[in-house]
């Protein structure tokens, strides 16, 4: 009866080196786990800023697209000499649209479009001007660098349409209006506003 019981308890447990194999097998397992677990939460939160800054530049491009479409050519300067009351260069984009960004009612207000720099970072900025003072509205910010160009025939008519840096003292808007922004982290998808 004592051979049976000895036999039966040997085989009943595990051994020191089986539990030791096993622990380490399932400490590796854990390992791997914690790391795909920590991996995944850096991909979700990269995934996450992405699409964030996605949304903001795509918000912004609507925005100025139709901002843009509306604007208004009013007329300014001498008889003789009139031209649109549009200024855009390489750098900023002076103009009038509607006043649905203000508190007036009615009518169309001057707006500016320009690349601010502060201390620590670029933006692309609207100043909305209204009652003598200028409010600011910041559209996209994390910006490396930002450019504006125009597509459209001089009033001299001497060239056919091409794009420019400069649209000045033109009797009429550019047909199209093209703002290229780099931005200072990558967001994977490209496009012009």
């Amino acid at each position: 009866m004592r051979g049976q019981l000895s036999q039966r308890s040997a085989s009943a447990g595990f051994t020191l080196v089986e539990l030791l194999v096993s622990l380490t097998v399932l400490g590796f397992i854990a390992s791997l786990a914690a790391g795909a677990l920590h991996l995944g939460s850096r991909v979700w939160e990269r995934t996450s800023s992405t699409a964030e800054a996605l949304d903001e530049a795509f918000g912004a491009q609507d925005f100025l697209r139709e901002l843009l479409a509306e604007a208004y050519p009013e007329p300014r300067g001498e008889l003789g000499h009139v031209t649109a009351d549009f200024s855009g260069t390489r750098n900023s984009i002076d103009f009038r649209a509607p006043a649905r960004l203000s508190h007036i009612s009615h009518g169309y207000i001057p707006l500016r479009l320009f690349l601010e720099e502060t201390a620590s970072d670029r933006r692309l900025v609207l100043s909305i001007t209204e009652g003598g003072s200028d409010r600011q509205v910041v559209l996209l910010s994390g910006i490396r660098d930002a450019s504006f160009s125009f597509f459209g025939t001089d009033d001299s008519g001497s060239s056919t349409g091409t794009w420019r840096e400069d649209w000045t003292d033109q009797q009429h808007l550019p047909d199209l209006i093209q703002v290229a922004v780099v931005f200072l982290r990558p967001i994977h998808a490209r496009g012009r506003i």
